[in-house]
């Protein structure tokens, strides 16, 4: 059993204890915030915001959220806002026995929301006795606008729940509203950079300049802070899904891991590049330290997974899958990708159970002509294929070409 060290600690999403629960964004936002300062101190560990929030809305004991996170420590709070004023209650508490290390009422006004961010991480490092070298605890990059606060915390709380490009344009629609209300504002340009490479990325931008918005968004936050991990990955995310340039994104993300070796998306980007480049052992390396921060989130693990697979270890990637799956079983792709470990064991039957599982029905045409062939049954084979192409032939024509590769049909892969 792991030793769990003392300097470590997972800060909980805080409770909403406004009249109308109407801030749940606000104190989410709280949360993510101390996290995300506690996180670029060296010493201590951090679990990131995905496993943390895991427990949103779930009672469980301190003790056993601590054991599932690995850490010592758990930060909790609540936060009471009105109009212009906000009440911010925080305790650190000792998971082993419940003690209560720590605990302080900020009753400040809504101006102030960074400097209380600042005071309460550097209390919490204080409280665990982190030793921290000058300028260690990095500060909260903050606007003097509200109004432009709360719109960026409403947008970062819709993409926690998109589902939809729609949602996406929805979202870039809070974060200029926000930016209008003050330019200077960076992490909201960090993420709207974000939003412009997932819109461009996935189709679903009625903006056919959208990669060049997400360059300028990315160039504009680097200006602000020109150290912030976040203008870093942003820009990395260009070069990579736009750019295919993997030097200069490698630059960016090497930059982002020097400010914040522990970043959850520097890990995956990183090991996403040594993956496509076929250094996978140091791609495993990575995403696997990425899981270890992350232990919670079931994305993670299936990019472990599917890394794993290309790498030919496919007892380690069907494990990893399966984590995946225990933590999330709608998570889209997992049982795909087990269906495709059960097809290069010979196993074609056992590998069509599994893409019968999977929720998106292009997944399951998808393996269902991969299954169907390796079985030898080419007439449902064949209706699979053809169903393929007929739904998805625009969409999904990589996917297609790896069926006609996986019949040996090569002219046409």
């Amino acid at each position: 059993m792991a030793v769990v060290s003392d300097k470590s600690i997972a800060v909980l999403p805080f409770v909403d204890m406004s009249e109308k629960k109407d801030q749940e964004y606000f104190a989410d936002g709280m949360a993510e915030e101390i996290l995300a300062l506690l996180s670029r101190v060296p010493e201590l560990h951090v679990p990131a915001r995905t496993s943390s929030f895991y427990f949103k809305g779930k009672h469980w004991p301190i003790a056993e959220i601590s054991h599932a996170l690995g850490v010592a420590h758990v930060l909790e709070g609540s936060v009471r806002k009105a109009g212009n004023t906000v009440r911010i209650t925080v305790q650190l508490v000792r998971a082993d026995n419940g003690y209560h290390i720590w605990s302080q009422t900020y009753d400040r006004k809504l101006d102030d929301i960074f400097k209380i961010q600042d005071e309460i991480a550097g209390a919490v490092v204080q409280a665990l006795k982190v030793s921290l070298l000058e300028g260690t605890l990095a500060q909260a990059a903050g606007t003097q606008s509200s109004e432009a606060y709360t719109l960026y915390l409403q947008a970062r709380s819709m993409y926690f729940h998109v589902g939809r490009s729609a949602d996406l344009e929805k979202i870039v629609e809070y974060l200029k509203r926000a930016l209008e209300l003050d330019p200077n504002f960076a992490p909201a340009w960090e993420v709207l950079s974000g939003m412009y490479s997932d819109l461009a990325a996935n189709g679903g931008s009625s903006n056919p300049q959208a990669w060049e918005e997400a360059r300028r968004a990315a160039k504009q936050a680097w200006r602000l802070i020109p150290k912030s991990p976040g203008a870093h990955l942003a820009m990395a995310k260009i070069f990579i899904l736009h750019d295919r340039d993997w030097a200069g994104a490698q630059l960016q993300i090497q930059q982002a891991l020097e400010v914040d070796p522990g970043s959850v998306p520097a890990l995956r980007w990183s090991g996403y590049l040594d993956a496509a480049m076929g250094h996978f052992d140091k791609a495993i390396e990575l995403l696997q330290k990425g899981v270890a921060i992350d232990p919670l989130n079931p994305h993670a693990y299936f990019l472990l997974g599917v890394v794993l697979y290309d790498a030919g270890r496919l007892d380690e990637a069907q494990v990893a899958l399966r984590y995946s799956l225990d933590l999330n079983p709608r998570e889209r792709g997992p049982h795909l990708l087990v269906g495709q470990v059960m097809l290069a064991r010979g196993d074609p039957v056992a590998g069509l159970e599994e893409f019968e599982r999977e929720t998106n029905e292009d997944d399951r045409l998808f393996g269902r002509a991969l299954a169907y062939h390796a079985w030898g049954r080419k007439a449902e084979a064949d209706a699979a294929l053809f169903d393929m192409e007929k739904k998805y032939g625009e969409q999904h024509a990589f996917s297609i070409a790896k069926i006609h590769a996986f019949r040996g049909e090569i002219n046409q892969a």
